[in-house]
Order: C-alpha cells, then sequence, then structure tokens
C-alpha cells in the first residue's frame, strides 16, 4: 500500500467508515476520529502521531478495509499528524505529539484526542510508531503491568522492550490512557526494514490478539461511558 496525501487518507478512512456504518469526528486540524458506542468494552488505536511513521495510518485503512462489519466498540484516530504527514517529517510544528499529551500546553486537536478518551476509556488501546533502524516489530512492556505484553510476547514470539515511569515518558500517550485506567495498552514499533506489506501485516495482527486477549480475560475492560461532544468536532 503506498503514501497518500493526508486529503485523500481521510477520503479513503471516511469511505470504510460509511461503509462500516461508523461515527466520524472532525477534530481541529482536519484528523479523524471513528467511533462505534454501544456500552461493550472499547478498543483504541492511535495512529500517525509522528508524520514519518507511515505504516501506522496504511495499517488501520487496512484493517478497516478488511472488515464486513464492526462488532466492537471503538475509538479510532487513524492519522494524528496532518503536517507531518505530508511534509514527511515527525513533529507537528515544533511537538513531538507523543510528548504533547498535556492538558496545558499541547496542541488543541491533542486536548480533544485526550477528552474523548478521558470520556469513553478504552479497555485495549494501540499506539502504532516506526523503528526505522529496526529489523524485527516490537512492542513495550509497561514493567509494573506486562499482562498483555507478555501474552502478545508468547503467542506472536514478538521482542518486548521494558519501560517504566520515567520522565521522559511523561506526556505520551500509552501514560495519559493508563491514567484512565485501561492497563492493556501497547506502544507498537514497526520494522522499518521490512516492506511497507509486512509492516501492516505484522500491525493487525498485533491489534487483533490485543483484542482477544483482552476480551477473552476481560483484564481492565470497563464498559465505554457516554462520549462527551467536542464543540469543535463536526459530525460528518
Amino acid at each position: 500500500m503506498k503514501k497518500i496525501s493526508f486529503e485523500k487518507f481521510n477520503k479513503s478512512i471516511k469511505k470504510e467508515a460509511l461503509r462500516l456504518n461508523l461515527g466520524v469526528e472532525v477534530l481541529a486540524n482536519n484528523s479523524l476520529h471513528l467511533y462505534r458506542h454501544t456500552g461493550k468494552p472499547l478498543v483504541g488505536v492511535l495512529a500517525g502521531l509522528h508524520g514519518n511513521e507511515n505504516s501506522g495510518p496504511l495499517t488501520v485503512l487496512d484493517w478497516l478495509r478488511g472488515m464486513d462489519k464492526v462488532t466492537f466498540d471503538c475509538s479510532l484516530f487513524p492519522l494524528a499528524n496532518n503536517l507531518g504527514w505530508d511534509t514527511n517529517s515527525r513533529p507537528w510544528e515544533a511537538f513531538d505529539l507523543n510528548r504533547a499529551f498535556n492538558q496545558k500546553k499541547g496542541p488543541l486537536f491533542v486536548r480533544q484526542m485526550m477528552s474523548i478518551l478521558r470520556a469513553s476509556p478504552p479497555a485495549v488501546f494501540l499506539d502504532l510508531h516506526e523503528d526505522y533502524a529496526a529489523d524485527a516489530s516490537y512492542i513495550f512492556k509497561y514493567v509494573k503491568d506486562s499482562r498483555v505484553a507478555d501474552y502478545l510476547q508468547k503467542s506472536l514470539k514478538i521482542r518486548c522492550v521494558p519501560w517504566d515511569d520515567a520522565a521522559v515518558w511523561k506526556y505520551c500517550s500509552e501514560v495519559f490512557v493508563r491514567r484512565q485506567g485501561c492497563s492493556s495498552c501497547i506502544t507498537v514499533e514497526a520494522a522499518g526494514s521490512l516492506d511497507m506489506e509486512n509492516r501492516i501485516l505484522r500491525n493487525v495482527e498485533i491489534i487483533e490478539k490485543a483484542m482477544k486477549y483482552c476480551f477473552s480475560n476481560h483484564q481492565g475492560a470497563r464498559p465505554s461511558r457516554p462520549k462527551a461532544r467536542l464543540k469543535t468536532a463536526v459530525k460528518k
């Protein structure tokens, strides 16, 4: 799957959302939030925080295209970094978006994402990234609660990189979502050395295995609360 412009990507995502009967909200930077809320445990997926990491957004698009219907509740942010995507650059303006989950200083669209995730905390959450130096995909394993990471490591034979509460992670997405009560959080690093098709296939495999673990074990699963509407969002 080839990289396309931010505008064309959003057009493709909206097409799949319409086909799958997902709600769509447009955030302040024109990035999209796709959702389905019926009171079931909710799947959260975030991709494209870093604009030069292509496989995450393309994974979400490919994953949706492969579905006949959506039977689970979800909160999906398919491509967060509109500016970085089109310029193939990591930051959004001066922000590293995976250090921007800060209610006081983060960009407005990130604060909107925070409000959505706070109002409807996911039962399982994945943030998709890329490591161009890696020869195999890997995941980060939070040392204080490694259950889902241990399951993925065992079932997928994937490498885990331990991390803790060091200050460097203070405003990353996973820390924020964990603070909302979600223990089944995974930050994924796709291997940049792999071709795009294989990066996407591995990402989809990780998403689906994480969902299976969460819903079969009910680890950290919480019914979603009624979602707060965004004053600055537009429903399409």
